[in-house]
């Protein structure tokens, strides 16, 4: 059985850590712990918290701890070190709201999925008052557009990789429900904006990340948002992220051809991004990064390159594009079918060698059934009569 912790990073939200609370004490699934982490809030956020932690301690471990102000990601990494009785962290910002069932089927999800550490859900967006917001809102039609594409990746037309690079869809830490031990290996990261973006782009690399479909979390949209700011700040740290994933990966993607294929998908996708990051800067950024290296340091490291992957350079990129080709048709427009045919012509050569297994499965079962030893097994009750 696992055993849960619900960390709540808290700053200046006394009007609404009380229901956050609320929302984990009234889980089907209670946890094991509830961690308050108050990150040097100014308002009345702690004393509200304190009055709400005397009804939760009855059910639950329950406490509260104080620090000078060193931003979310340091609230968090500090109750992921302090909760070492449990092996399941759940986060919830201290204006968010769990729906009930939220933590049981969680953790039955992960305990069904050992190779996944992290998991996400879908999330509906609630206002100030705590109401739905309308469905014609431009952040729900925003949502509502990155969401629907869980169906193609049910389909398997878009990878998680892919679908984090078009959009933070998960979008909040509040969303994280993750294994301790993964999360200790990963810490959150100094950024202001973007730590959880960072996460989620480390777990999908890694094919750790788990989605549920379903919602189970309320996101509160209100003015005080940490992620309301000037688009040139967010940008900037967003370029900053892609960065800072590119050197942590820089090993694996040395070593492993499937990081470099999620790799590729991702950069693909972020080309068409609605995160807020501008690729077309990150190339430019990276170039004049690569600018700083002498030629014979470029040199070496392409013909390390070539030397590690001589099965990925036997053939050109995007080869069925040429045999898709139509008079009209811009090539860029046949990508992503060109792409979707070679994943259709992977699983036809599997298939052909599943059928080619089985004739000569049947081949040999159609001898052994012309010998006597079946004959008599069969007399005996040992084997089938058909």
């Amino acid at each position: 059985m696992s055993r849960i912790a619900v960390i709540i990073p808290l700053y200046n939200h006394q009007e609404f850590i009380g229901e956050t609370i609320r929302s984990v004490l009234a889980q089907t699934k209670l946890p094991t712990r509830l961690l308050i982490i108050d990150d040097g809030s100014t308002d009345g956020s702690v004393a509200v918290a304190r009055q709400f932690l005397g009804e939760a301690s009855k059910s639950i471990n329950a406490e509260l701890i104080e620090q000078t102000n060193a931003g979310a990601h340091a609230a968090l990494n500090r109750g992921i070190m302090l909760v070492e009785d449990c092996d399941l962290i759940a986060i919830i910002n201290s204006d968010d709201r769990f729906l009930p069932g939220r933590l049981e089927k969680a953790s039955a999800m992960l305990q069904e999925n050992l190779s996944a550490n992290l998991l996400c859900t879908r999330l509906r967006l609630i206002g100030r008052n705590g109401v739905a917001l309308p469905e014609e809102e431009p952040r729900s039609k925003w949502f509502q557009a990155v969401w629907s594409l869980h169906a193609a990746f049910e389909r398997g037309e878009l990878s998680l990789p892919e679908w984090l690079g078009i959009a933070n869809f998960p979008a909040t830490t509040s969303n994280f429900i993750a294994r301790r031990c993964w999360l200790l290996e990963h810490p959150f990261r100094d950024y202001r904006y973007a730590h959880d973006y960072f996460a989620l782009l480390t777990a999908a690399m890694e094919g750790v990340l788990l989605v549920d479909p379903e919602v189970s979390l309320e996101y509160r949209v209100h003015p005080a948002n940490t992620i309301t700011t000037t688009p040139a700040k967010l940008m900037a740290e967003m370029l900053r992220v892609v960065l800072d994933l590119a050197v942590s990966l820089a090993p694996s993607l040395k070593t492993s051809p499937e990081m470099r294929a999620r790799w590729a998908g991702c950069q693909r996708a972020m080309w068409t991004n609605v995160s807020g990051l501008r690729q077309d800067l990150f190339h430019s950024l990276t170039a004049d990064l690569l600018s700083c290296l002498s030629e014979e340091t470029l040199a070496k490291a392409i013909e390390f390159w070539v030397q590690m992957n001589p099965q990925e350079l036997q053939s050109f990129p995007n080869k069925p594009l040429v045999n898709l080709k139509k008079p009209g048709i811009p090539f860029g427009e046949l990508s992503a079918l060109a792409s979707r045919l070679q994943m259709l012509q992977k699983e036809r050569d599997e298939l052909k060698e599943q059928v080619r297994s089985l004739r000569h499965e049947s081949k040999l079962l159609k001898r052994l059934r012309q010998t006597g030893w079946f004959s008599i097994g069969q007399h005996l009750g040992l084997l089938p009569k058909k």
